[in-house]
């Protein structure tokens, strides 16, 4: 995944629900017609973005 010239000073990555959300049947993404086989495109982009924002040192929050 290329990443614009973005400016990450003073940001954080919020990753919300995401093992509910997209990663179970019975979650807000499938139940809104999205397609289960999308998931490992979505959760690619995702890993890109902590990578991303690991090799930074910039702040990563996970919620459940």
């Amino acid at each position: 995944m290329k990443h614009p010239n973005w400016q990450l000073e003073n940001q954080a990555l919020a990753i919300i629900d995401m093992q509910n959300a997209f990663c179970d049947e019975r979650g807000s993404f499938f139940k809104r017609g999205h397609h289960i086989a999308n998931i490992p495109t979505i959760k690619s982009s995702i890993l890109d973005l902590v990578r991303l924002f690991k090799s930074r040192n910039l702040p990563i929050v996970c919620t459940k």
